[in-house]
């Protein structure tokens, strides 16, 4: 599924999440069939629920700031749309292995063309007369919430490295990042090149998988600390965070980032690590 003209509604702010729910989808759909590749799926699926929930919210706000006397209507279609996102992420969850491609990609390639072509074309002509709503909406931030009890700050000011040899967690995490309003993203495959591009250019955190060909995270910390770089380095695992811990002593890690990847941990981990 592609990034379409059709899917605009004309609205800065409503476009951007449909854009991205859109880039989630996508990578939702490339990722259905690898049965190995479970836990990508999985931190995908709990990113597209949460953004989905965030989007509705703000898309109701706007149309309740712009007196849109369809409001009850599609609050209700976000209701159902948002139940089905749970009960698919929720079956998945519960055992990947009877989790219906089919049933999953009919689902969302309807949501899209039914609700996004359809239903938000309707407020679009109301809303678009009301600038201060579409501000005020646009406003709101994905995560508010745990963003205003980790005391965040301007995450667009923090530069931020994702190292992966998965170019599928490579995208989730760079797009994840996006949708946290972080601009400054650089991602690299090799830990080698990794440490070529922060000597040129440092970034303020990187997240560097623990399993990798040419070091292993616990590795490329060191070498980050050795090379008197400013980065500071956490680890993505699929290990439990204790288990790792017990693994290594290496007090050049400034944290963890355990798989499957979600929006709040992957917020927790950088708010806390840039913080510090």
């Amino acid at each position: 599924m592609q990034w379409s003209k059709d899917f605009e509604v004309g609205i800065p702010f409503i476009d951007a999440d449909h854009r991205l729910l859109v880039d989630l989808i996508k990578q939702a759909n490339e990722s259905i069939n690898s049965r190995d590749e479970s836990a990508i799926l999985s931190s995908i699926l709990g990113a597209l629920f949460d953004y989905t929930e965030y989007h509705f919210f703000r898309e109701e706000k706007m149309m309740e700031l712009a007196g849109y006397q369809g409001l009850k209507n599609h609050r209700e279609i976000h209701h159902s749309l948002a139940n089905e996102v749970r009960e698919i992420d929720k079956k998945f969850r519960a055992d990947p292995e009877v989790f219906s491609a089919v049933e999953f990609r009919s689902f969302l390639n309807d949501w899209l063309i039914d609700h996004i072509t359809g239903h938000d074309l309707d407020y679009r002509h109301d809303c678009l007369e009301k600038p201060d709503a579409i501000a005020n909406a646009g406003s709101l931030r994905f995560m508010e919430d745990e963003r205003a009890q980790g005391g965040d700050g301007d995450l667009k000011t923090i530069s931020v490295m994702v190292v992966d040899d998965n170019k599928k967690i490579l995208l989730l995490v760079e797009t994840i990042l996006r949708a946290l309003g972080l601009r400054r993203i650089k991602v690299e495959q090799s830990s080698v090149s990794a440490l070529d591009a922060l000597i040129n250019r440092p970034a303020d955190l990187v997240l560097c998988d623990w399993v990798m060909d040419e070091m292993n995270g616990g590795e490329f910390a060191l070498k980050v600390k050795e090379m008197k770089l400013p980065s500071k380095v956490i680890i993505m695992t699929g290990l439990s965070i204790e288990t790792l811990r017990e693994r290594s002593t290496n007090d050049a890690i400034h944290g963890y980032l355990e798989k499957p990847i979600s929006a709040k941990s992957l917020l927790g981990v950088i708010t806390l690590a840039a913080g510090n």
